[in-house]
């Protein structure tokens, strides 16, 4: 009977908050038919978090400055990124340098030098604890096809910053309008047909209206949406009365026991 009144107990308060470890970003640059990349090279100088309704040099904006040299052939680049959600992101890259060769061995170099990537979304970029790819350029963004029909493309080297201004810009363009931000979700290092069907964030203002959620994912979480009713209890409340009248029934109890 004792313990019976004793089993109604308010829950404890959680001692202390958990804190997430920071979601990783790590650059690549997307693939072209029948180009081999062998080098893209250059630093990540910074990366600005804006959030809503904030100015570019406001307090509330975060900038981590960088400075990190990397060889995306050689070495898988990771970058920390800032937890939150954030109404654009920006990148600063500086001495992008790019080399690479056609399906016939013939060797081009790309140099890009300074390149600013603003990344933005249809709604807030929600960044998680998860890991983020940040592809450079969309797949086939180096017309192999345009690049023979170069006529000084004849010698086994084509410097395309010297030989054709055209094509060199229309490089940089796909550069700076095309980057995407996917989420890994597989964690493999590569974005396959569901990630890129969702992209996190773009460069492309023409495309922001694809990193919207699919309907059908917000079907499926309206459920999730929906408060649960609550119904007052008032258990605790009454095992405190029933404990104020333990001492009179255990007086009766012992009573009724020398009775007998």
């Amino acid at each position: 009977m004792i313990v019976l009144f004793f089993a109604c107990q308010p829950p404890q308060p959680a001692e202390g908050t958990i804190v997430g470890n920071p979601g990783k970003l790590m650059p690549l640059v997307g693939q072209s038919e029948n180009i081999e990349l062998t080098q893209i090279s250059g630093y990540l100088d910074s990366i600005a978090y804006i959030p809503q309704g904030a100015e570019e040099w406001d307090e509330e904006v975060v900038v981590k400055d960088l400075m990190l040299d990397f060889d995306l052939i050689e070495d898988e680049l990771e970058v920390y990124v800032e937890m939150g959600e954030w109404d654009s992101i920006e990148m600063y890259f500086n001495d992008v340098f790019i080399v690479g060769s056609l399906y016939d061995e013939r060797e081009f170099i790309l140099d890009v030098g300074e390149q600013f990537i603003n990344l933005q979304a249809a709604q807030q970029i929600e960044i998680q604890e998860s890991m983020y790819l940040l592809e450079l350029g969309q797949p086939n963004w180096i017309d192999s096809e345009r690049m023979l029909d170069i006529d000084d493309f004849e010698e086994d080297f084509l410097d395309l910053n010297a030989q054709d201004e055209n094509f060199y810009f229309a490089l940089l363009e796909q550069l700076d309008d095309q980057t995407t931000l996917f989420e890994d979700e597989d964690g493999d290092g590569f974005v396959d047909e569901d990630e890129r069907a969702q992209p996190v964030a773009v460069a492309d203002e023409e495309q922001v209206q694809e990193t919207l959620p699919d309907a059908s994912e917000e079907d499926d979480d309206s459920d999730d949406d929906v408060e649960p009713v609550m119904v007052e209890s008032r258990g605790c409340q009454e095992s405190q009365l029933s404990l104020a009248w333990c001492p009179l029934l255990l007086g009766l109890l012992a009573i009724r026991r020398r009775r007998h």
